[in-house]
């Protein structure tokens, strides 16, 4: 070879290599832009509710709740605590004027939106706030913990209702049906349990996860959607709350399920996974992404009636907003 034809031939592949490099770097640009970025000071992210139908969001960073329009992700205020630990939940009341949240820290915070101040706090010391939830009226708050019990809280008389146990390991999610009479829990036990709210009592156990319960969530008084370690989400009808019939699906693309959330009672989910796939899926079509890390949370848009859109918390990219048509999607 001539040094005329070596001198082309490196040209070339200096060339193709520089194609190449533009190439990666456009891709990775159009990833980037695939998903909206809510500004937070951490990247780790366990918990996040919606205010106002979803115009708002209240986010759990690190030792403060942070509040962003939806619509924008721009920060609308922030809510300073005195705590030195992570926190960990995060629940509002359907009015949107009290928000409930904790963690590590071992105590609740109960605190009023719109005068901005702490109306009580609540001590559990010793324990890890793991999950909370507040009733449909306002009047209860179901506070989960790391060992294994869920405390309801009478936030009118600002005292301990009762103390539920059943659970033999970390409480990972509760949650209270639409009409505040049936208060669900789950745990790293494999079980949910059925609890009456009125007076405590153990209506049933529902057993059909083979690992670690992660995410219950009710779509409406008579069913419920879990998922979990198993790669398994399960549908229970509890119309017939002494023959309880489930449906179980095998999703094996996540290593373990974090999350699940259903769009308006509609057969459309969103699932996320320990991996960083999210997935939404229809009757018609399947939209998927991959944020590479993990996914602690992910729910629609409440006020999105007919596009889905979707908030999502991770561990390494904060809190996104992400939508259907940004992400990649093949027919069923």
């Amino acid at each position: 070879m001539t040094n005329a034809m070596h001198i082309n031939e490196m040209k070339k592949k200096i060339f193709l290599t520089i194609q190449f490099v533009v190439l990666l770097l456009f891709v990775t640009a159009q990833e980037k832009e695939k998903y909206s970025v809510y500004p937070t000071d951490s990247k780790i992210i366990f918990d996040f509710c919606f205010l106002g139908n979803g115009e708002k969001l209240a986010v759990a960073d690190n030792t403060s709740i942070k509040i962003f329009f939806t619509s924008s992700q721009q920060k609308l205020d922030e809510i300073k605590t005195d705590f030195s630990n992570r926190i960990l939940a995060v629940d509002v009341s359907k009015d949107d004027k009290i928000l409930a949240f904790g963690g590590r820290e071992g105590k609740v915070i109960i605190y009023d939106l719109q005068n901005k101040t702490t109306l009580q706090s609540i001590s559990l010391a010793g324990k890890i706030i793991t999950a909370l939830s507040i009733s449909p009226d306002g009047r209860l708050l179901a506070i989960g913990s790391s060992d294994g019990n869920v405390v309801i809280y009478d936030i009118k008389n600002k005292n301990s209702k009762f103390e539920l146990t059943g659970h033999k390991k970390d409480i990972t999610s509760v949650k209270f049906c639409p009409d505040g009479k049936i208060l669900a829990t789950a745990g790293g036990d494999k079980k949910i349990n059925l609890f009456l709210v009125e007076n405590g009592t153990l209506i049933t156990t529902l057993s059909g996860h083979k690992s670690w319960v992660r995410s219950i969530s009710f779509m409406n008084n008579e069913k419920l959607v879990s998922c979990g370690d198993d790669s398994k989400i399960i549908q229970w009808d509890l119309a017939d709350i002494q023959n309880i019939a489930f449906k179980k699906t095998n999703h094996r693309r996540f290593r373990i399920i974090t999350s699940v959330d259903f769009f308006h009672e509609d057969n459309s989910f969103a699932a996320s996974g320990i991996n960083g796939k999210i997935l939404i899926e229809t009757q018609a079509v399947e939209y998927s992404a991959n944020l590479k890390m993990p996914v602690t949370k992910t729910l629609f848009i409440p006020y999105e009636k007919l596009y889905f859109k979707l908030v999502v918390a991770s561990k390494g990219a904060g809190i996104v907003q992400i939508i259907a048509e940004n992400m990649k999607f093949k027919t069923r």
